[in-house]
């Protein structure tokens, strides 16, 4: 069996992912950067690189080079995975990286640059006096009271054990508290006194600060909830098909061709229709001897990719016959459209993919054959166009911009210290992650728009060759002008 190159890179991808997870659960805290989650991060980008080359070269090998056979013979799908199923993976893949998000967000409002600097050296936890209030604001929370955030000049108390204390070390820094503090108030500062005078980590209790010394600080039973519901969430979404069977068009042609309810036809990929729609994309226009058909194959598709490597090829189009009541499976469409299959080749190289195509079209149509009931058992073998045909990977700039924003945004979390208080700029690196994710995964879809240029340079492509050949022969087709 061989191992593909975006097989590898999906096995990075969710290896760095799951990698960030452990890192935050087994170890909460550490002062910035935290390497661990930065390397595990840096595998996940390595898997999303390498996705992206194996999916290029797989492009071209997954072509067919075979003709289709002379007359339809059916098909048994392997390895189905389908285009239609797309969003919902992408959710279930936004909920379980929203999992780990929370675990590193949670994490980073704990990594301070004082906490940082006081285990740099030999890092003390002393009981210290608030000398003066330099300066205090106050916020009302839900259910009443009030947050404080005040940032202070303490003085680390001379019976507190600390032997430097007799020298009046002299501290500063910002602490949250439910109420006032003012001067000659009692805390606790964990510090570095080998640079006294610089900023202190400020804490009521001396276990908190105890905690963030020895890194035992454990996210809180709120994140720990949210993070487990998004996950358990996105797992779901991301294996329900793998136990609940869901109605899709292949598994309805399937069915029709089993009970005699099928069509087929023989087509030739003519590019793309001119018409698209927001809810079903761009079709492909399927040109027989006795008219046309058209063939929706989904937004996550890019469409024009896949009839530029299918352009002028041979297939067989089967669907399943209209019946009086609309077809299931199309939310807000239906009675719009029918399932339907093309298969591509013949033999081992046979590859298909599956949509669906409207119901009554208004231009001349080709109705095909009907097919009688088949064996499948006896039938060969079809497996789908890979991701790199069906979602090939061409670089779309402003997806890449919202994205590498998204990134940055994590990094920031991950290296950066945000200081005391700074929760809000953790609040703010969160919303800025989630919205530039969201954004950029909006426009990695492929347009619903037809591209009229684009059709025109593949028709104007198949007449060079005819050109070229005219050309070369004038005197044997010095009939076709006439």
């Amino acid at each position: 069996m061989t191992t593909r190159l975006s097989d590898a890179g999906a096995v990075l991808k969710w290896g760095g992912v799951v990698g960030v997870a452990v890192c935050l659960l087994l170890r909460y805290v550490e002062p910035a950067p935290r390497w661990d989650v930065l390397a595990c991060i840096g595998v996940a980008l390595l898997g999303v690189l390498v996705s992206w080359a194996g999916r290029r070269r797989e492009r071209v090998a997954e072509v067919p080079r075979v003709a289709a056979l002379p007359s339809p013979a059916g098909f048994r799908l392997a390895g189905v995975q389908l285009p239609e199923r797309r969003e919902r993976q992408r959710l279930g893949v936004l909920l379980v990286l929203l999992s780990v998000a929370l675990l590193l967000f949670g994490s980073a409002s704990h990594v301070t640059p004082q906490l940082a600097d006081a285990r740099a050296g030999s890092a003390r936890i002393s009981a210290v006096t608030v000398d003066k209030v330099l300066s205090q604001s106050a916020r009302p929370v839900k259910g009443g009271g009030m947050t404080y955030t005040s940032k202070l000049a303490v003085t680390v108390n001379g019976d507190s054990g600390d032997a430097s204390g007799r020298q009046r070390v002299s501290l500063r820094g910002t602490i949250k508290t439910s109420g006032s503090v003012g001067p000659r108030d009692r805390l606790w500062a964990l510090y570095n006194p080998d640079r006294a005078g610089k900023d202190a980590q400020l804490s009521e209790t001396r276990e908190e600060l105890a905690a963030l010394q020895d890194g035992s600080a454990r996210p809180s039973w709120t994140t720990l909830g949210l993070s487990s519901a998004a996950a358990v969430g996105g797992l779901a979404l991301l294996l329900r098909r793998r136990f609940k069977p869901l109605h899709d068009s292949a598994s309805a042609v399937t069915e029709a061709l089993r009970t005699g309810n099928a069509q087929a036809l023989a087509v030739t990929v003519a590019g793309t229709a001119p018409g698209g729609s927001r809810a079903v994309g761009v079709g492909l226009r399927l040109t027989a001897e006795d008219g046309e058909r058209q063939l929706h194959i989904g937004r996550s598709v890019d469409v024009e990719q896949l009839a530029d490597t299918l352009w002028d090829r041979t297939a067989w189009l089967y669907w399943e016959r209209a019946r009086d009541n609309p077809p299931p499976g199309r939310p807000g469409r239906r009675g719009e459209m029918l399932p339907a299959v093309l298969v591509v080749g013949s033999g081992d190289e046979a590859r298909h993919v599956c949509g669906w195509m409207p119901r009554t079209p208004e231009w001349p149509v080709a109705q095909g054959r009907r097919l009688s009931s088949m064996n499948l058992e006896s039938a060969p073998e079809v497996r789908q166009f890979g991701p790199g045909v069906l979602r090939p990977p061409r670089t779309r700039v402003g997806a890449v911009v919202w994205l590498g924003l998204a990134v940055l945004a994590t990094l920031a979390a991950a290296a950066l210290p945000v200081g005391g208080g700074g929760q809000e700029l953790i609040q703010v690196a969160m919303v800025v992650t989630a919205l530039c994710t969201m954004i950029g995964n909006c426009m990695t879809d492929a347009t619903w728009r037809p591209s009229a240029r684009r059709q025109e340079r593949r028709v104007a492509g198949a007449l060079l060759p005819a050109a070229a050949d005219r050309e070369h022969d004038p005197v044997r087709h010095s009939g076709l002008d006439q």
